[in-house]
């Protein structure tokens, strides 16, 4: 996990239990090929090399937790 003052690591039990809760909404940032692939239903595409300027014209809801996710190295 990085080192973001409002991070917080969630357990996949979490992670079900707010999505289900409509309180948490997933952010993929994998290139389209890869979200289209391995998406969460009902999660957002904001590829990562354009998060910075495209966040904040297309995350709705600011009061929601984003839980941004991609694939893991190696």
């Amino acid at each position: 996990m990085h080192d973001t003052p409002d991070a917080e690591e969630l357990s996949f039990e979490q992670v079900v239990e707010r999505l289900a809760q409509q309180t948490l909404l997933p952010v993929n940032v994998l290139p389209r090929d890869a979200f289209v692939a391995r998406r969460i239903p009902g999660s957002l595409h904001l590829p990562l090399r354009t998060l910075q300027d495209e966040a904040p014209l297309k995350l709705p809801d600011r009061s929601l937790q984003v839980l941004v996710y991609c694939t893991g190295f190696g």
